[in-house]
């Protein structure tokens, strides 16, 4: 009988253990949610929209809170003092447009003693989370080379991603060096294109003109455009008018700078820089599970 009792005991105990492996919080049941605050001066924008849906869902996965605010120029001290006054903060994501406005956010949040990521292309800030614009113009490089096109046409933005963009490029291709155009929105055309002739847009802005003059017969049909993604991105990729386009991860950007946000809370190691790579995605892959979450943003 006590041999029955006890085999019973034993395999409710297993259950229990089982069912508090199935359904235990991520973080320690007997631990305090954590309160965590995203600054930023602009709360617009389906890019934006990813990145909260991102710092979101690993806040949720980490058991811990967080707070959304827009602020102006020199309100983030105001902001997080407010917010302490409700309870401790355990660390605040930064991203603002304004070099002036993030320094300022950051300058509040050191002397407040809390830790704070940006999601920025600022190389100066301590903690940081970016896309890996240099590995994007490599990633273009290889594909121009993959075609077997002799030459090749760069069309390079005046802002610093594309300037950054050129240096991969130019680092991938080595001794190959192709035409670099400095592409501004009044350029009219590329001068003489020969049929070896392979374009490569290094900004949105600049991949979009492109596309718009082989839609309208200014590029011929057979030259080839890769670039990053331009206004219409759907339609350009399945008219083949862009052989191949590179989408950035705004999900993953707030994905990641909450969870090395959670690390440094905690005191852990992270690193200073942390560089996300560009997906590239042409016709045949537009459909795949996870490119169709960056081609239509809408559905994702």
């Amino acid at each position: 009988m006590m041999r029955k009792i006890w085999i019973a005991f034993c395999l409710a105990a297993a259950c229990f253990t089982m069912w508090l492996g199935f359904y235990a919080h991520p973080v320690p049941l007997s631990a305090e949610p954590r309160r965590f605050v995203l600054l930023l001066d602009n709360d617009t924008g389906l890019f934006l929209s990813q990145v909260r849906q991102g710092i979101r869902t690993g806040a949720d996965e980490m058991g811990d809170q967080v707070i959304i605010e827009n602020v102006s120029y020199g309100g983030a001290r105001e902001a997080l003092i407010g917010h302490m006054e409700n309870g401790a903060i355990s660390g605040v994501v930064l991203m603002f447009r304004e070099n002036l406005n993030a320094f300022s956010a950051r300058e509040a949040a050191k002397a407040l003693n809390i830790p704070a990521v940006s999601i920025s292309m600022n190389e100066s800030e301590e903690y940081s989370v970016w896309n890996d614009e240099r590995g994007a113009g490599e990633q273009l490089a290889k594909e121009a080379l993959a075609m077997g096109l002799s030459d090749r046409i760069i069309l390079c933005g005046r802002d610093a991603n594309a300037r950054e963009r050129l240096g991969g490029v130019m680092d991938a291709l080595g001794e190959k060096a192709p035409r670099v155009v400095d592409f501004s929105p009044d350029i009219q055309d590329l001068g003489a294109i020969g049929e070896n002739t392979c374009i490569i847009a290094l900004s949105a802005e600049a991949a979009t003109w492109a596309a718009e003059r082989k839609e309208f017969g200014a590029l011929p049909e057979s030259v080839p455009i890769i670039g990053m993604n331009t206004e219409n991105p759907v339609e350009d990729i399945e008219s083949e008018r862009v052989r191949a386009m590179l989408f950035p991860h705004p999900y993953a950007l707030g994905y990641v700078a909450i969870m090395n946000l959670g690390r440094l809370a905690r005191g852990e190691p992270v690193e200073e820089r942390t560089l996300l790579p560009y997906r590239l995605i042409d016709k045949k892959t537009i459909y795949d599970a996870e490119n169709v979450k960056l081609a239509f943003p809408l559905l994702g």
